[in-house]
């Protein structure tokens, strides 16, 4: 017998989950000094700003995996509650 997934959304779709996940805030803590606003270096989201929202994905019902072809990165957004996969 399979268990059900347990998120805080039930989203019946990827691009609902994916919409809702988009809302979560990302931390700006990188600074670049060559950039200039207001004064004051421009900030910026680090990888790991990125990847700390990315971090709540199963909260959302979505994971996602990363491989190499070649020297390209392929990037696999999935779906659990539909198994819809976007590329």
């Amino acid at each position: 017998m399979a268990t059900k997934l347990k998120t805080e959304d039930d989203s019946d779709n990827i691009y609902s989950a994916i919409g809702k996940i988009r809302k979560i805030p990302i931390e700006q803590n990188g600074s670049n000094p060559a950039f200039k606003k207001d004064g004051q270096p421009s900030k910026y989201s680090t990888i790991d700003d990125v990847l700390n929202v990315l971090k709540h994905c199963d909260r959302y019902g979505l994971e996602f995996c990363q491989t190499f072809d070649n020297y390209n990165l392929i990037t696999k957004i999935i779906h659990l509650k539909t198994g819809e996969v976007l590329e």
